[in-house]
């Protein structure tokens, strides 16, 4: 799910967004198991943009807790790009009994079609934005009470949940884009029609016109389709639940949508023009645009750090590398026994069956993606599965909701055509279905007369599966003396780096090394390497480098690291470069000799890097202090932007 308005109404867009994903899964007879999102907002530095992300936050929280639907996974990412307009994207992890997918669902002419929900309107955001304070996230907030637009959707998804077994209705459906005219063409599915009698459809908001009601999107409603009869047992399940019921009109066999006011037919509605829905610009132009900025980079034109623990210091307080704790720990759910604040690996990994866990996450680098959309489209589908892979699982579904600005522009729609084809390609390389894909084509802003467009932004949720039987693998260090690996070949490059936007300051430049060969190749070789019991722990690297990836792997149990760097690159690309295909892994000594073994019968590139220390950070035998020195520095820099 995707929500436009939040630059606005950040509370409301994302209680809509999350809100969506969940009623869709239910409307369709799904359990909801977890909830993942990825957001992305302005630069930190603006307390405005704090603000929007606190409202944000405070949302899905909000409606997690409301639900009892965990957040298990996400990402936050800061870019001046989303000053003008956030991007909230939610996904919903949901399952179904095979035996339900079986069962046909039977609309017949007369049943009955019930309007369920609050009575309001999205013009009413403002209203729920002003009963939230957005400029503070209490330490120990405690979320109880809840908007009445997040009040009336918890009593719906209750309602929901509950009378599913009771099978006191035919069909649900929520109400999202295009109203009750799109939601019940979408019940209908052009195989037969419904008379509506407009009359009956009581809103609180006044002065709406016949066309307002009948395409409004407010969120905290459903229709429900329901034999006669059931028709008593189905309103007193509803008078229970606190939700106001109206009986709004029936099916019918006409393949059309009959509107009634008063009695008297005032429209209709031919079940094909709903059908014949394509956006008129079926042949938009896209033109690639001018990059000849990119081709000038060389990183001979980067000068060497003169200090770089100051450089790797710079990174792990940075904004888009630093521990987002802070503002996640606003998802824990009491007394469920996933735990957010204690996730140990790459990905997030749920209990589902006797025999299985789920393994999720989401991933998008927009900074790759608009160095170069192919690749950093794909470089997203690889990471997601990457860290899929180094939590133990096997990555199984892709679901991806593309972000663009505006899309009649050649340029940047040109932007869209590359991401569809990035995506596609690692699909089709790892033989990994494309469960589902939305697109957003209109996120930009005009301000004095120019064109602000968002990065392009795929965002990408894979899924994966683990065997209860097996331990997940983590990403943290175990004991001092296990040595860590790096496998994966080390490029001399640091282009479009974190370290390169942001500490030297170049906006332009090609996308990170990614060999989607390689790629594939690597993440079935730390498949086996699970398998085998060879490795400890596995960490990718992906933002910030080898020093992020490798101090993240240190903290959880407080203990470093010395290693040694590659004589054959520059220091500043070895351990600040994002270039892809590599992981870190670590090896208890006793089984060193197998490990070698099999990779060297691999003939994949891997580096000995050094060992696992007590607590001290070396590299190429210069001391960095301890690690309680940095922990402090990435695990607290959030929490002082936003206190500042």
């Amino acid at each position: 799910s995707q929500n436009g308005f939040a630059h606005q109404y950040p509370f409301s867009a994302a209680s809509v967004a999350v809100q969506n994903v969940i009623k869709s899964a239910i409307s369709n007879d799904f359990k909801p198991i977890a909830i993942l999102d990825s957001l992305r907002i302005g630069d930190f530095e603006e307390k405005e943009n704090q603000n929007k992300l606190i409202g944000i936050i405070k949302a899905i929280s909000e409606f997690s807790k409301a639900v009892n639907i965990p957040v298990v996974g996400g990402e936050i990412f800061s870019n001046h790009s989303f000053n003008s307009l956030p991007l909230i994207n939610t996904f919903s992890v949901a399952s179904i009994d095979t035996e339900e997918l079986k069962r046909k669902k039977v609309i017949l002419p007369g049943y009955l079609i019930f309007l369920v929900g609050a009575n309001t309107s999205l013009e009413s955001a403002a209203h729920y934005e002003g009963e939230h304070s957005f400029n503070q996230l209490s330490d120990n907030e405690d979320i109880t009470s809840y908007s009445a637009e997040n009040l009336q959707q918890k009593l719906l998804i209750d309602l929901c949940k509950n009378s599913h077994a009771e099978r006191y209705f035919a069909v649900m459906k929520s109400i999202e884009k295009g109203g009750i005219i799109k939601t019940i063409h979408k019940i209908v599915k052009g195989k037969k029609g419904a008379d509506l009698h407009i009359d009956t459809i009581n809103t609180s908001i006044q002065k709406l016109s016949n066309l307002e009601i009948l395409f409004s999107e407010s969120p905290a409603r459903a229709l429900f389709v329901v034999n006669k009869k059931n028709t008593e047992k189905f309103t007193k399940t509803i008078e229970k639940s606190g939700l106001s019921c109206q009986n709004i009109g029936e099916i019918n066999d006409l393949n059309s949508i009959r509107i009634f006011e008063n009695g008297n037919k005032i429209a209709e509605i031919p079940s094909e023009i709903l059908e014949n829905h394509s956006i008129p610009e079926r042949n938009l132009e896209y033109k690639t645009p001018d990059m000849s900025k990119i081709k000038e980079y060389s990183i001979k034109d980067i000068p060497l750090p003169e200090d770089l623990k100051e450089v790797a210091l710079f990174l792990l307080s940075h904004k888009n590398i630093a521990s987002k704790k802070y503002l996640t720990k606003h998802f824990k759910l009491e007394n469920h026994e996933f735990d957010t604040e204690n996730q140990l690996s790459d990905a997030a990994i749920v209990p589902f069956s006797d025999e299985y866990s789920l393994v999720m996450g989401v991933d998008c680098n927009s900074r790759y993606v608009n160095a170069h959309p192919q690749t950093g489209a794909a470089i997203a589908v690889a990471e997601a599965a990457r860290n899929i892979v180094c939590s133990g699982g096997r990555p199984i579904g892709i679901s991806a909701c593309i972000n663009i600005g505006n899309y009649k522009n050649p340029e940047i729609f040109w932007q869209f055509t590359e991401i569809i084809k990035g995506i596609n390609k690692v699909s089709r390389e790892y033989n990994l279905p494309i469960i589902n894909i939305k697109a957003s084509f209109e996120n930009y802003a005009t301000i004095d007369g120019k064109e602000l467009n968002i990065y392009p932004t795929p965002t990408i949720g894979m899924l994966g599966t683990i065997r209860k039987s097996k331990q997940p693998l983590s990403l943290h260090f175990k004991q001092k003396g296990d040595m860590i690996f790096l496998l994966g070949e080390t490029k001399n490059s640091i282009s479009s780096s974190l370290y390169l936007k942001s500490y030297h300051k170049v906006k332009n430049s090609p996308p990170p090394f990614f060999c989607l060969k390689t790629a594939h190749n690597l993440q079935r070789i730390v498949s086996e390497l699970f398998d085998n019991e060879y490795i400890n722990s596995a960490h990718d690297i992906s933002n910030g480098g080898l020093i992020v990836t490798l101090v993240e792997a240190a903290l959880y149990n407080n203990l470093g690291f010395d290693i040694t760097t590659d004589a054959e690159n520059r220091n500043d690309a070895f351990l600040f470069g994002e270039a892809q295909n590599r992981i870190v892994v670590t090896v208890n000594p006793k089984n060193e000799t197998d490990f070698i073994d099999f990779m060297m019968e691999q003939k994949f590139p891997f580096l000995t890097l050094g060992h696992i220390t007590k607590g001290d950070l070396r590299i190429d035998d210069i001391s960095w202090g301890n690690i309680s020195e940095i922990k402090d520095l990435y695990e607290n820099s959030i929490e002082k932007k936003f206190k500042m």
